[in-house]
């Protein structure tokens, strides 16, 4: 992992995760690491082939690896938490987790879900998670409290394959081709 100054581009500081010798013979996909947050005093970073991941909280200060989490693919941070998929086995159900993203200990698991499970911040204390169940298949399209995994709000319905990028104010702007709808991003509520 590499960390960039802004205004120059020139390497601040870098540091190395291992990932498993496994990962190579048995999943021919290349590793692709990616940052995702900022939060307990750790960049959080996420690395991940098509069926292995690993989380990990890198401390700002020093650039030490403080933690990591095994199968979790991270793809939205708070200051509440590191939420992403736990992949399992790599195949197949998957279950939504919650980080502490100060120590990487599990703050919540959700129930398994059939896979292919999808997470993205929804704002300062939200995520946005959409699957199906792993019982009967039903679609799901959900807003989680990032710190305790409870449902917040549904995702109105015709926004399935749509973003609700976070303006950084208040406010989730979710897009479809024919639809455009906000949501306050502490109570999910369309305004």
């Amino acid at each position: 992992m590499r960390s960039s100054q802004p205004e120059t581009g020139k390497a601040a500081w870098s540091t190395s995760l291992k990932i498993p010798r496994a990962w190579a013979e048995g999943d021919s996909s290349t590793p692709e690491a990616q940052m995702v947050g900022f939060a307990g005093g750790n960049v959080i970073v996420t690395v991940n082939t098509g069926y292995n991941a690993v989380t990990a909280g890198i401390d700002i200060a020093t650039h030490q690896v403080r933690w990591t989490a095994q199968n979790v693919r991270t793809r939205a941070v708070t200051a509440e938490a590191a939420v992403g998929v736990d992949i399992l086995d790599g195949f197949g159900p998957d279950q939504l987790v919650g980080l502490d993203p100060a120590t990487g200990k599990e703050k919540w698991r959700a129930e398994r879900n059939a896979g292919d499970t999808t997470v993205e911040s929804a704002g300062p204390s939200l995520v946005r998670a959409w699957g199906w169940a792993e019982d009967g298949g039903a679609r799901f399209d959900r807003l989680l409290k990032s710190g305790t995994g409870k449902v917040q709000a549904d995702v109105p319905k015709g926004l399935d394959n749509s973003s609700c990028p976070f303006d950084q104010a208040q406010t989730l702007v979710c897009t479809s081709q024919s639809l455009l709808v906000a949501l306050d991003s502490t109570s999910g509520k369309e305004i």
